[in-house]
């Protein structure tokens, strides 16, 4: 049976070749000794007032201090908890000047707990908020009240705002839960211009249906687009005779016992209220310009049309612990994403330009990234970040962080435009933050398109379980990744795009960029004869 080229692909991966294995970055030297307890020396605050949010940070793990290298554990462990306010490493503390926020005595855990430090200023605390976006700053006075455990300190370089742990999830549920598939995303891309809209970030739609955002601050080196597709395989109707007819496959769907009844939801464009409906009888019958393998007989409740829709009959988002449990968890986890990384920059002092696209029919043909591409819809000296939820594989496991992705079934991708994701790797791993790197090969993805077209670009993807919808026993079943994850694909995109506004290169690249004087002398010795 042939397959089309485009959207995300399902391949074997034993005959194609595993993916790269997981590169997780180099532990701190003093890691080990932080674990046993040891006692953070204080030293000199920095010449400026500090400013710390205490907020409920979206980590899988536990933050830890970039500066001091906090253990992993070492938070879990106390160093957090200092008491009624935060300790803080200020030579003039010593004499308890009057605070602006008087704060010591509402011993409410989301006061004690500092999750974030922003810009290395000394004593600014906040209350959590519902919506990070409502929060308003006080300034307080570098006042130290006696901490809990006294001399245990922590200092920090600035670390990325985060969106609470429920907020994303709603924004999530608001976006994924429309009915969607290749050609009608109508719903969705609705549903994203309505989160971004309603946080006062402009959008623009192309000729083509699809949504675009901007967000800029500062002088910025270089510009990021971050891409994600807003359809998911789905059936199409393409006969109707009353309550039966014929759908067809649009995308990728190739599980691996195709069932003989499949409950579905009929959807139209004009938003009707769907109902319920079977396909019966799947037959091989391949299209490749719409990627469609299987034709199927249509059973409904009601009377059917010609060029409806319809969806898996699942819910659209269940939440079960760190899973995400999505009828469409490729590409809409993707979306969710990227909208949440933009609400984090809007709040972002940090200069940095981002450029959003969300596009339509990927699962048919990538064809709204090449649209994009071949019309020049985007500026075409940004770079480009494809996000997916693709398939979870050895070396890019659910629940190890988002994924940095080299390259997919058909290519390999821009080691340009790559090294701004891994500089934000490493500013990660310093807080903690776990993520992962590895060459995908389960399918293709829209950095494809862009790369092959002549653009700048490289991916990332959260581990998708279950990916298009693939039982493990074979039939249909839900697509599923981690808030874990979606957490670490947040901070990994704010950071990226802030190491983009820098021009960054990651940290070991100046002692290897230059060779040593005294090596080109050694490699010029001529050979000296016995």
């Amino acid at each position: 049976m042939r397959i089309a080229t485009g959207g995300e692909v399902h391949a074997p991966v034993e005959r194609i070749g595993g993916p790269a294995v997981e590169e997780p970055s180099d532990e701190r030297l003093h890691r080990t000794e932080l674990a046993r307890r040891v006692w953070h020396h204080v030293r000199a605050a920095p010449a400026e007032a500090a400013h710390v949010v205490a907020e409920r940070a979206l980590f899988a793990s536990p933050e830890r201090s970039p500066i001091d290298a906090v253990a992993r554990r070492a938070l879990e462990d106390g160093l957090v908890d200092v008491g009624n306010v935060l300790c803080v490493a200020d030579a003039g503390s010593a004499r308890l000047q009057e605070a602006g926020q008087h704060v010591e005595n509402d011993e409410r855990p989301r006061v004690a707990k500092v999750r974030r430090v922003v810009r290395r200023h000394a004593a600014d605390v906040h209350r959590q908020r519902r919506s990070a976006r409502s929060e308003r700053e006080y300034v307080a006075a570098s006042r130290v009240v006696e901490p809990e455990h006294p001399r245990r300190t922590i200092s920090s370089p600035a670390v990325t705002r985060f969106l609470a742990r429920d907020e994303v999830i709603e924004i999530v549920r608001r976006i994924a839960s429309p009915p969607t598939a290749p050609y009608h995303e109508f719903a969705v891309l609705e549903a994203i211009r309505g989160e971004l809209e309603a946080a006062r970030i402009a959008t623009r739609t192309d000729a083509f249906g699809q949504v675009y955002a901007h967000l800029a601050r500062g002088s910025a080196k270089r510009a990021l687009v971050f891409a994600a597709h807003t359809d998911h395989p789905a059936f199409e109707v393409t006969d109707a005779q009353g309550t039966e007819g014929r759908a067809r496959v649009l995308g990728g769907f190739r599980q691996r016992v195709f069932p003989t009844d499949v409950p579905v939801m009929v959807q139209d464009d004009a938003g009707a209220p769907p109902f319920r409906a079977t396909l019966l009888d799947p037959e091989a019958s391949v299209e490749p310009k719409h990627n469609s393998t299987v034709v199927c007989r249509i059973r409904a409740d009601r009377e059917l049309r010609v060029g409806q829709f319809a969806v898996l009959d699942m819910p659209g988002v269940e939440v079960a612990g760190d899973e995400i449990r999505m009828r469409a968890a490729d590409d809409l986890a993707g979306c969710a994403l990227i909208v949440c990384a933009l609400l984090v920059l809007r709040e972002d002092d940090r200069p940095h330009d981002i450029h959003a696209i969300f596009t339509r029919a990927e699962e048919t043909g990538l064809y709204g990234a090449r649209l994009a591409a071949e019309d020049g819809l985007i500026p075409r000296d940004a770079f480009v970040v494809s996000v997916e939820a693709s398939r979870a594989l050895p070396g890019a496991e659910a629940g190890k962080g988002v994924v940095v992705r080299a390259g997919d079934l058909h290519n390999t991708f821009s080691n340009e435009a790559e090294r701004y994701l891994r500089v934000a790797r490493e500013r990660l791993a310093d807080a903690g933050m776990p993520v992962q790197r590895a060459l995908l090969v389960g399918g293709t993805c829209e950095a494809s398109a862009f790369v092959r077209l002549g653009w700048t670009a490289t991916g990332m993807a959260l581990p998708n379980v279950n990916y298009h919808n693939a039982a493990p026993d074979g039939g249909f079943a839900p697509e599923i990744v981690r808030v874990s994850d979606l957490a670490s694909g947040i901070a990994l995109a704010v950071e990226a795009a802030i190491a983009a506004a820098e021009d960054a290169s990651e940290s070991w690249w100046p002692d290897v960029r230059v060779v040593p004087s005294d090596i080109r002398s050694l490699l010029r010795r001529p050979r000296r004869d016995e």
